[in-house]
């Protein structure tokens, strides 16, 4: 009885883990462009963030 408790608990951990509709966090909404915004955008909704990083350039970002 026990070993089929923790093969649930296992299941239900898996299909939490992997199940990406628990969690609809968008980096637009936690992420503000710090400096270089001219080098960096966010794209795919804001689920996407794109920095560009050359030899005399760059970006920031910092969490909200």
């Amino acid at each position: 009885m026990a070993s089929l408790q923790a093969f649930l608990l296992a299941l239900f951990i898996t299909a939490v883990a992997l199940n990406q509709n628990f969690v609809e966090a968008k980096l637009s909404n936690s992420m503000y462009i710090n400096w270089g915004a001219q080098h960096s955008a966010f794209s795919d909704n804001g689920e996407d963030l794109q920095l560009v990083l050359d030899q005399t350039s760059g970006s920031a970002v910092k969490s909200k």
